[in-house]
């Protein structure tokens, strides 16, 4: 399971029904695509889902293991201050930017 959030291609997310989604709505870059802002419920989900996909592999699939959230390369949105600008649990300090990776 993958989620790159702003980083993403709007046109390849649309073609499924998606839209881009982020931590806050701040474009990755000017004249790119604003990110909708993810809801707690949806991040709570995000969580739920790789938790899922993760047991999944190893029970049924087969793995060794899989790699957890590494916030590196792009994706570490929610770390960041430049794309979070959430007032919520999730933003702020960095203990709150580190909440969803730490979930």
């Amino acid at each position: 399971m993958w989620a790159i959030g702003r980083a993403a291609i709007e046109a390849v997310l649309a073609k499924d029904g998606f839209t881009v989604v982020s931590a806050s709505d701040i474009p990755k870059a000017q004249g790119k695509i604003v990110s909708r802002v993810l809801t707690k419920k949806e991040i709570l989900e995000y969580v739920r889902r790789h938790g899922q996909t993760a047991k999944i592999a190893v029970q049924k699939a087969g793995f060794n293991g899989v790699e957890v959230i590494h916030s590196a390369n792009g994706y570490h949105q929610f770390l960041q201050t430049n794309s979070n600008k959430r007032d919520d649990e999730f933003g702020g300090s960095v203990e709150n930017r580190a909440r969803f990776s730490l979930l």
